[in-house]
């Protein structure tokens, strides 16, 4: 649960040891919640990360980009993070995210992830999770409400 400050107090040896980015991928993905604790850093390590090596440290994504990904958010106010690094290729694991917990108000929403804003993928829980580094402002489409989220009320066009 604590990568990430392994990676941050450890960066330059794991850069000269050429295993930064590996180490990075390892603990964004290895808590078993979210990273919501270590967010003032992730932009800083983000950054010293060589995007082709971090990529090459997950898996190989199994759709062409551009491709629509999906977030299950709820809560209110800053709880609801719907501008989160972490995306799904799957409609379904976006509902589950966004129930899981049972707080207030879950729903879906939906980005196209490309070649500029997608920092790695990996499948390692079954999440066909895409990391993403999304510029200031993005165009998120709602998807709906859930649960149960019985239908895409609407429809995304890239």
């Amino acid at each position: 649960m604590n990568g990430i400050a392994l990676v941050f107090d450890n960066y330059p040896a794991f850069m000269a040891w050429g295993q930064y980015e590996a180490a990075l991928v390892h603990a964004l993905t290895a808590p078993r919640v979210n990273n919501r604790h270590n967010l003032p850093v992730l932009p800083l390590l983000l950054q010293l990360a060589d995007v082709a090596k971090l990529r090459a440290a997950g898996d190989a994504l199994p759709v062409e980009l551009p491709h629509v990904v999906y977030r299950g958010v709820a809560g209110r106010g800053a709880a609801r993070r719907v501008r989160g690094y972490s995306w799904t290729l799957d409609l379904d694991r976006a509902k589950w995210f966004a129930t899981r917990l049972d707080l207030h108000d879950p729903a879906v929403f939906a980005v196209e992830a490309t070649e500029e804003t997608l920092a790695f993928y990996t499948d390692g829980r079954n999440e066909q999770e895409c990391f993403l580094v999304l510029p200031r402002p993005s165009d998120f489409v709602f998807v709906d409400e859930a649960p149960p989220l019985p239908r895409v009320r609407r429809v995304w066009k890239p």
